[in-house]
Formats: C-alpha cells, structure tokens, sequence
C-alpha cells in the first residue's frame, strides 16, 4: 500500500474543544478530548515511512475501521499526502522551498511592505469606512476579517487601487452576505478565539513571506468549522465607493 505523509501544508490547533485542522482546503474542527487525543498520537506516524495498516498497527488501542475512518477525512480536506515515495521530493524538500522563497519576500517586508491586519464585526460600518479610508490613503494593503459564531470570514485583502476595498466591498447587488447587514444576534455556539486568531495569522503570513500571491486579494473565504465548509468569493469594486471610488472626499 501507499505510503502516508503528513502535508507540510497542514497545521493543528489544540483547542478546549477539539481540534482545529488546516489545510490549503480550509479548516474544520474534531471537536471531543478523544478525537483530539487520537489525531495528535496520529499524526506523527504520518512520515512517509507506513502505509495505512502499519499506522493501524501502531495504534492498538484503536480499531483499524477507526484509524482508517480518520485517514480517510483526512485526505479528503487534503492533510495527508499518499503519493508514492519515488514521486515525492526529499523530506524537508518542501520546508527548504518555501524558506528559500520566503528570503526575498522577508527582505521586501523589512524594506518598506507593510500589512494592516483588521477583525471586526460585519455591522461597525463607521470603523470600517474610518480604517478603509486612512488605508487607502496611506497605501497600506489590508487583511480584514471577523468571526461569526462557528463561521471565520477570512478577506478581502485589499490593495489600495487595485482591489475592491472593505467598504465597496460590502455594497451593490454582488456584495456576499457576509459582508452586508447585521450578523443578527449573539451566536448560540461560538467559536473559540483562538483558532479564528491563528486562521487570520497564517494568512497575514502567507501574504507578508509566501511566495504565492494570496487568494484573498479581492476575495472572501467564508469557514463555518463546524459544517466543515468553505466558500469563495469574487469582489466586485463599486465606481461611487466613498472611499475607492468617484465619491471619495
């Protein structure tokens, strides 16, 4: 059988409620002490070295249906990587590659690149047109985003004069619900904080030393981690935006 690696792509968060898993696929939640436990023992035998019944065989105090129930999520949000061995760089191949891309990127950050990472709440209109506009003017690229109860609105990440900016983004008959009106109440089941603030930092990373261009520039993601979802969304810059647009002051 194929061999099973962990992807370098991939990160957990332990929670008090589960725990968070992140792929390039998005985000969901294994929420229990016992799924928690299981995942951790886990994943360290996912190094490329054991096939599906060998990382069973490792864990005696699972069932073989269990551990392959887990392996099976697993590939499917994209966290395992079971390619054979002869198609896969050398270990830490990845790791070097994203180093070595980061150098430049790092170097261009410490020179002058600058990000303004922003949460806040769907209905703080006024905030939002404050920070757009003081943005916009400074030419600084921005990272918005807030938290719904289990749902994490990750974007846009706006670049002055490029990109449709948070206050546009939020108007005209293309704007994503996410982003209009009211959340409509406090949620009945909120998310823990601290996964929805290492969501927003791994993507304020990815665009300071990432060698890719973020998805997020004039776009939205939208997690709900507990349905194990994850939508997308294309900006649209709207031509009367008071800030972006005809109507700046």
């Amino acid at each position: 059988m194929t061999k099973l690696l962990w992807s370098p792509a991939a990160s957990l968060v332990p929670t008090e409620r589960g725990l968070a898993l992140r792929s390039d696929l998005g985000t969901f939640l294994l929420e229990g002490d016992d799924a928690a436990v299981f995942a951790t023992k886990l994943v360290p035998l996912l190094d490329g070295t054991r096939d599906e019944a060998a990382v069973a065989a490792a864990l005696p105090a699972y069932s073989a249906a269990s551990v392959g129930r887990l392996l099976s999520l697993l590939r499917d949000r994209g966290l395992v990587d079971e390619r054979g061995l002869e198609e896969r760089e050398p270990s830490w191949s990845g790791e070097r590659a994203f180093l070595r891309a980061t150098r430049g990127s790092a170097a261009r950050a410490s020179s002058g690149k600058a990000l303004l990472v922003v949460v806040t709440g769907r209905d703080d209109a006024g905030e939002i047109e404050r920070i757009s506009r003081l943005a916009h003017e400074a030419k600084v690229a921005t990272l918005w985003s807030h938290l719904e109860g289990h749902t994490a609105i990750l974007g846009p990440l706006v670049t002055p004069g490029e990109t449709a900016c948070r206050v546009c983004a939020g108007q005209g008959p293309f704007a994503p619900a996410a982003l209009q009106g009211s959340a409509g109440g406090e949620p009945a089941d909120p998310l823990d904080p601290a996964i929805f603030a290492e969501l927003v930092a791994l993507e304020a990373l990815r665009i300071l030393a990432g060698p890719d261009p973020s998805e997020l520039g004039g776009r939205l993601r939208v997690e709900d981690l507990r349905a194990h979802t994850s939508t997308r969304y294309t900006l649209v810059r709207i031509p009367w935006c008071p800030v972006c647009g005809s109507g700046a002051r």
